[in-house]
């Protein structure tokens, strides 16, 4: 292990070889900077959503108690984000909001609860026709106790429910179209629990743990499909004994603008895709991964379906996931990208528009970054071996990879923006099986117990190692024994 000086110049040397990494357009595994826009302190951003087009781009900022803001951002040129127009929001104490935008970029939808008047919540509708002028269409406001409202990703309808004591009990949503000039109700059904509306809004999903309901308003009248999942619990669990071992079964859900729904499990390591189908939901395809965290599916600010329903992104820390949903196969991760550790972001075509962090100072500052889209997927053996042999990786000790340092942290973290990731799962290309065992090895090594994902994700790099070269010493941090599964299944 590298001590004094020695120690310093190899840090130093692994922070500008990231720097380069990040900035390099071939292969990237980080998204490509293109220009920045400091909205000024203080505060921070709260909400980001961009046009289809990329265009335009809207981020909310909490200036405030009780006040936040709207930014009307031009960004017809990447290079040059301008600031064009703000609007005034009275908001909450601690600045969440509810935020959607026309593709268009046009019309802009929030839900947020006020500051000054307890259990109180408003749906406002904002006119960005103008982009130097923003202008208020309407407010609406709502009871917030027990009430959970979910917005169309292309601000033309939102749903709300009043959840009942018990889940089952007379709980109902009610949906209202906000195309025109005020909010008319859409629809009303009987159902209760978390809500959530496609990006068109025609298709809601209700979740109350005890069933899964889709519906469709488009039709004539609006058609449901449920999946019975108490009652399919009953049936496989006839022992009384057994009732007080039912759980959750989804952790989240997004109905697509196709009618399928997307839901992950509560361990947030699988992802299913349901279909409808004479009046039930139930699964076609299911999608299991040991390292991918898919909880962003969750979060209002995070997922991002394109708008022929094929790729949906996701967060996971300081990772952007790419996931495939094209109809002719199961899901597959198709491509990742490193950010610097961002919460609020929005993706329109190759562009990337998200807050930029400096220091733990809180981002003002939006950023645009183009995605890397030719090369997403790739792995650069080359690449990967050589962040090993410049830094010298196997005189990591085994107190390092139980707990990580400054070096080895480095040291994952170039691998990560090399594309370890995809290496744990694809071919061997352009170096030896014994230099890619050596690779995926070094990077188990600099993980250590950082965290129960990032061990995860050291035991896939150590197994498939293992299965790479067999002969190989192995990680002293961690367990020899193989896992039961791969890190894709």
């Amino acid at each position: 292990m590298l001590t004094g000086p020695s120690r310093f110049i190899v840090v130093a040397f692994l922070l500008i070889y990231t720097t380069c990494l990040w900035s390099s357009s071939a292969k990237a595994a980080a998204p490509i900077p293109l220009g920045r826009l400091d909205l000024g302190g203080p505060g921070y951003i709260t909400a980001i959503r961009a046009s289809s087009n990329g265009k335009r781009v809207i981020v909310i900022l909490y200036r405030t108690s009780g006040r936040s803001e709207l930014d009307v951002i031009d960004t017809s040129d990447p290079a040059v984000p301008r600031l064009a127009g703000s609007l005034g929001i009275d908001s909450n104490a601690h600045g969440f909001i509810q935020l959607a935008l026309s593709p268009d970029g046009r019309r802009a939808l929030l839900s947020h609860t006020l500051d000054k008047v307890p259990n109180r919540a408003v749906i406002t509708l904002i006119d960005l026709t103008d982009d130097k002028e923003p202008k208020l269409l309407w407010n609406k406001e709502i009871d917030a106790k027990g009430t959970l409202v979910a917005l169309a990703a292309d601000a033309s309808a939102y749903a709300i429910t009043a959840t009942a004591a018990h889940p089952r009990n007379g709980s109902s949503a009610k949906v209202y179209d906000v195309s025109g000039d005020k909010p008319s109700l859409h629809y009303v059904a009987s159902v209760g629990g978390r809500l959530t509306l496609s990006a068109d809004g025609r298709f809601l999903t209700a979740y109350d743990a005890f069933t899964l309901t889709l519906t469709d308003f488009h039709t004539s009248p609006p058609t449901s499909s449920v999946e019975d999942i108490y009652g399919a619990f009953l049936r496989d669990n006839p022992d009384e004994a057994a009732l007080g071992h039912f759980s959750s079964k989804y952790g989240c859900e997004l109905p697509r603008d196709d009618g399928t729904v997307l839901v992950s499990g509560p361990d947030a390591r699988t992802l299913t895709i349901l279909k409808a189908n004479s009046g039930t939901l139930s699964p076609a395809v299911t999608m299991t991964w040991h390292w991918v965290d898919i909880s962003g599916l969750c979060s209002v600010s995070t997922p991002s379906l394109t708008s022929d329903d094929r790729d949906l992104f996701l967060r996971h820390t300081d990772l952007i996931l790419r996931i495939d949903l094209q109809p002719s196969r199961k899901p597959v991760l198709d491509g990742y990208w490193k950010v610097r550790g961002s919460s609020f972001s929005a993706i329109a075509g190759s562009l990337l528009f998200d807050e930029e962090r400096v220091d733990e100072k809180p981002p003002t500052v939006l950023q645009v970054s183009r995605l890397d889209w030719a090369d997403r997927s790739a792995v650069d053996w080359g690449r990967l071996n050589a962040v090993v042999e410049s830094t010298h990786c196997p005189t990591i000790t085994s107190a390092a990879a139980a707990t990580p340092d400054v070096r080895a942290t480095a040291i994952a973290d170039a691998l990560e923006v090399a594309g370890i990731f995809n290496a744990i799962g694809d071919a061997v290309i352009g170096v030896s099986k014994r230099q890619a065992a050596r690779i995926l090895r070094c990077y188990s090594d600099t993980i250590g117990s950082e965290s129960s994902l990032r061990d995860e994700i050291a035991r896939s790099a150590l197994q498939r190692s293992m299965e790479l070269d067999p002969t190989g010493t192995r990680s002293p941090g961690l367990s020899n024994e193989p896992s039961p599964e791969d890190a894709f299944r």
